[in-house]
């Protein structure tokens, strides 16, 4: 919704929002699922990272090349995992706001349907927000 001076924006209508979206929080959950699983893959990366690093300093050949295909292993496992993650929280918040623009959209009926995407966005937006709290706290715990 936006406000301006001939239009202000009406108080309270964020919360109204929540409570119209209350069916979704089990997506909503999913979705905050998804995000605390992509947390991990900085400090995964992070550490593998420094770990292949370690793998130049060796000076047996055979050992280099072992755990050089080992790393490649675990690059490979930790890209299709955070894809995986990041399928689930994207698809369960997408669920979340759509659902709502429906809601709303029903509501209005003769009003412009253009207006209820709008709302969509509230429900995606604190869902990432969510995660976004949840994925700093995860990443001050790795500290």
């Amino acid at each position: 919704m936006i406000s301006n001076k001939k239009n202000p924006t009406p108080v309270g209508y964020f919360f109204r929002l929540l409570k119209m979206n209350a069916p979704e929080w089990p997506y909503s959950i999913m979705g905050a699922v998804g995000f605390v699983l992509s947390g991990f893959i900085g400090p995964t990366f992070a550490i593998v990272m420094s770990n292949m690093i370690e793998v130049f300093y060796y000076r047996n050949y055979a050992s280099m090349e072992k755990k050089t295909k080992e790393y490649v292993f675990v690059y490979i496992g930790a890209g299709i995992f955070v894809v995986g993650a990041y399928l689930i929280q994207h698809y369960f918040f997408s669920i979340m706001g759509e659902n709502l623009t429906t809601r709303v959209r029903r509501m209005m009926l003769a009003g412009p349907a253009a207006d209820a995407a709008v709302c969509a966005s509230p429900s995606k937006g604190l869902g990432r927000f969510f995660g976004f709290l949840v994925v700093r706290f995860e990443a001050r715990l790795w500290l």
